[in-house]
């Protein structure tokens, strides 16, 4: 069974591999630059700061941080988990695989446990260089993008329930649409837009604090807060969209505008909204493994 599963999935797995293994060694090298440059700038007077030092690198890390760990989950969502099923039933080989000695459900359980495993290892290291790195940026003070609420989706345990996410629901999407490609596809954007549901409403999860200013006044967040939103109020303390575009405060008086606002969620509450991704995504990941299970179970054996 593992050398059957490697057979069919070697280029999937090798080609996963090489990417973490790039993308690794690269966090690792903007790491080690980093580091350097936080502990030659707290040593000497270092009047360009480690932004002036990095120079270019600052983009490059930006991008690494923010495209770099949702494209493992991808493709493990992809090319390990839509083909999982799919291929066995567009080419009808389950009715072989299934119908000698290994029953469906022991076929199922060893190819997932085989692909989780490989999920895993690829998974973690890689959740644990991107988390080093945030951490040379956060120490450097340079970068807008690494306060807590920022990199939530960087947190380890997140980034690793994304590719398990990933597996799961390319393994269901395989099973019930039965043809490899449109599984591929349909895995695809079915990830992007649950990653993205759910990346942008995490902070919505708990009541948000509220700070209210004057109009044009700029608000000072609590340290290590996260805005949710912000906005206009009218003279009841309710909400308004100004009804033309205004550029200063005398138009937004004359359209009633008389406060402005920004939700937070306070930095007490990081911990619980990460333990809700976190407990979300295990509850999906459950469900459509679970899913694809009962779709399996139910196929008909042959002989």
């Amino acid at each position: 069974m593992t050398w059957l599963t490697w057979r069919q999935h070697r280029a999937a797995l090798i080609g996963a591999a090489v990417f973490v293994v790039a993308l690794g060694l690269l966090m690792i090298t903007f790491w080690s630059s980093v580091q350097e440059l936080n502990a030659a700038c707290g040593e000497h007077d270092c009047w360009i700061g480690v932004a002036g030092a990095l120079g270019g690198q600052l983009g490059h890390i930006d991008s690494v941080l923010t495209y770099g760990p949702p494209v493992l989950a991808g493709l493990v969502a992809v090319f390990w988990g839509a083909p999982m099923l799919s291929r066995e039933y567009e080419q009808r080989t389950y009715l072989v695989a299934w119908g000698q000695d290994v029953s469906p459900e022991r076929w199922l359980g060893s190819r997932a446990a085989l692909l989780t495993g490989a999920t895993l290892l690829l998974a973690v290291p890689l959740a644990a260089v991107s988390w080093l790195l945030v951490g040379a940026m956060r120490v450097s003070g340079v970068w807008g993008n690494v306060g807590p609420y920022q990199t939530l989706e960087l947190w380890p345990p997140i980034q690793v329930m994304h590719a398990l996410f990933g597996l799961a629901l390319g393994a269901a999407v395989g099973v019930l649409l039965r043809r490899t490609l449109l599984a591929m596809g349909t895995t695809l954007a079915l990830f992007v837009v649950v990653r993205l549901a759910i990346a942008t409403t995490v902070l919505r999860w708990l009541p948000a604090e509220r700070m209210v200013m004057g109009i044009g006044d700029a608000a000072a967040l609590p340290s290590g807060a996260g805005q949710v939103s912000n906005g206009y109020l009218d003279a009841a303390g309710n909400p308004i969209t100004p009804s033309v575009v205004c550029g200063d405060q005398q138009c937004l008086t004359e359209h009633g505008v008389q406060h402005s606002y920004v939700d937070y969620q306070p930095f007490d509450r990081l911990g619980a909204l990460k333990w809700a991704e976190v407990i979300a995504y295990a509850v999906l990941t459950l469900g459509l493994a679970g899913l694809a299970w009962a779709r399996v179970r139910r196929t008909t054996r042959v002989g």
